[in-house]
């Protein structure tokens, strides 16, 4: 079912592997987002079916997955 609601909040996250991903540049395509931790174990199991649901959805549909624990931000107190 397509997002019927006012459009999605302004989301630009810094990748790992390049350039940084801006939810507005996916505007028009699924998009999951999913907040996880590391040290959370459900957390990790769920990478597994996120895994399988990307293979599902081939290329139509993105999934963003943000690491919010622990070492996730730079720490502005250390140098």
């Amino acid at each position: 079912m397509p997002w019927s609601a006012a459009a999605a909040p302004p989301l630009a996250l810094d990748r790992l592997d390049g350039p940084a991903s801006d939810l507005a540049d996916l505007r028009g395509r699924p998009v999951i987002v999913h907040f996880f931790a590391t040290w959370c174990a459900p957390c990790v199991e769920e990478m597994a079916s996120l895994d399988a649901l990307a293979e599902r959805l081939g290329t139509g549909a993105t999934i963003l997955a943000v690491n919010v624990g622990p070492g996730a931000f730079p720490d502005p107190a250390r140098p």
